[in-house]
């Protein structure tokens, strides 16, 4: 077998070093993942220090193994890239050559026929301008070479729960305003496949409700993606930058920079050739309509999206049963229950497909998502006690861990329902446990603090509210 360039032997170790700490970070040892990729832990082994190979379907089951969320799979296809541009140059230098040697050995050469230096740069030029996207696939050969002085170690510094005030929080969303507001400037090189791994961490993060160190970090993030290329790895990591940058300012930031973060992701997920990315981003852009724009063009839009989304893998039913949620929601909110409960139908059916709670594409979507979106569909259509009798089977213990603002939500949900029919303690209980879950959520969600203050206007001694109308800033 050929010796492969020290490029390719470079990236095939990065990728065999990141397959290591995805599996560690899983808790999994080399004989665990071998036995769920059907392989022996001497190929893992070899894999791990760069030198091994191995197919598609091998990536694929490590991927789902450490969960990845594509983030190995999507290293191995740049890596294939990388192989196929190394092989392809080497063709063209070989006919390079040839076409030297005959060109020296004819003594009757017609102009026409020679071979003009830049035809393949003007027939490059013309695929960009004809099919942009097909463009943006193939320049990720180009950025191979990002990948050739090894991953450096990016990591987000999430601070535990409550550990900074509100100022902290308003501080790290203005600066994400001024991030997303300001001419992208390159900063340091940071290679795509690093990026993605960092922004691994910043969803994490998100659904953890570690929103003070999120802030933080997402403005480096956002500068970062300044420089990643525009090939299809370079895509993917700007779409998830700027995604999990939607998702933290819809939930308490700006709803029109979330808009505009939320669209940057849905279009760089469609250069990047990720349909679920696209779906998943698509979601986002529901959820940012949904506030600047109202329900009726939220459901517009997701409706549209849904029907254009694919359901051949895990990952596309997670995006698209997503899709039906969010539009299950629009639905409610603009006061038509039908409708409402078809779109529940609907992301049931993709539930009952996928057949778990799962957290594929940072959808948290499974059958006990669904059953929480219920409980948020009937708060939304302004069914308390419809929304109690609901939440009371739910299991959130069954949903990945991880996922702390999910389980807030449906305690959140649940202390509006109680308020709504006059049992206090158990509104004030319900948002203790949301506290419990996600404290960041409680604190910083205008929902929190306006069931807060109903309950204190109504009665100042329901036991823990005072306490807890402290820390989430309301006057008692």
């Amino acid at each position: 077998m050929a010796r492969e360039p020290e490029s390719i032997d470079q990236q095939r170790r990065a990728l065999g070093e990141m397959l290591a700490e995805f599996r560690k970070a899983a808790n999994l040892t080399q004989e665990q993942l071998a036995n769920a990729t059907f392989r022996d832990r001497s190929t893992v082994t070899h894999i791990e220090k760069g030198r091994g190979r191995a197919d598609e379907r091998f990536w694929q089951a490590c991927d789902d193994a450490v969960r990845a969320n594509g983030v190995l799979l999507t290293a191995f296809h740049e890596l294939a890239a990388a192989k196929q541009a190394d092989q392809w140059h080497e063709q063209q230098a070989r006919l390079a050559q040839a076409r030297t040697r005959a060109n020296s050995l004819s003594t009757n050469r017609s102009p026409t026929l020679e071979i003009a230096p830049g035809a393949s740069w003007a027939a490059a030029t013309y695929n960009a301008v004809m099919n942009p996207v097909e463009a943006a696939r193939g320049a990720v050969v180009d950025e191979a070479g990002h990948l050739t002085g090894g991953v450096p170690q990016v990591t987000v510094d999430v601070p535990p729960a409550g550990s900074a005030g509100k100022a902290s929080l308003e501080s790290g969303l203005a600066a994400i305003g001024q991030a997303l507001m300001t001419f992208p400037v390159p900063a340091d090189s940071v290679p795509p496949a690093a990026l993605l791994r960092t922004v691994t961490a910043a969803h994490d993060a998100y659904q953890g409700a570690q929103y003070l160190g999120l802030a933080r970090e997402l403005p480096g993030l956002i500068a970062a993606v300044a420089d990643v290329g525009t090939g299809r790895t370079g895509q993917t990591a700007r779409s998830h930058v700027y995604l999990v940058t939607a998702k933290l300012l819809t939930k308490i930031g700006d709803p029109h920079l979330a808009h505009l973060a939320a669209d940057r992701a849905l279009q760089a997920a469609l250069q990047s050739g990720h349909p679920e990315l696209a779906s998943a981003t698509a979601y986002q852009v529901a959820c940012t309509v949904l506030k600047t724009r109202g329900a009726a063009a939220a459901e517009e839009f997701s409706t549209a999206a849904f029907e254009r989304a694919g359901a051949s893998s895990p990952t596309q039913t997670s995006t698209k049963g997503a899709l039906a949620l969010i539009s299950a929601v629009a639905s409610a909110r603009r006061g038509d229950p039908a409708v409402a409960r078809d779109w529940l139908d609907r992301a049931r059916d993709l539930a009952d497909a996928l057949g778990t709670d799962a957290n594929l594409a940072w959808t948290a979507f499974g059958p006990t998502n669904v059953r929480i979106h219920e409980v948020s569909v009937a708060a939304d259509l302004d069914q308390p006690e419809r929304a109690i009798k609901l939440a009371a089977p739910v299991d959130t213990d069954l949903l990945p861990r991880g996922l702390r603002s999910r389980r807030g939500q449906l305690h959140i949900d649940s202390a509006w329902a109680y308020t709504r029919t006059g049992n206090d303690p158990e509104a004030v209980i319900n948002l203790l446990e949301a506290e419990r879950f996600a404290p960041q959520t409680v604190r910083h969600s205008p929902r929190v603090g306006s069931l807060v203050t109903e309950l204190l206007d109504r009665r100042k001694d329901t036991p823990g509210l005072r306490s807890l109308a402290r820390r989430v800033g309301v006057a008692a």
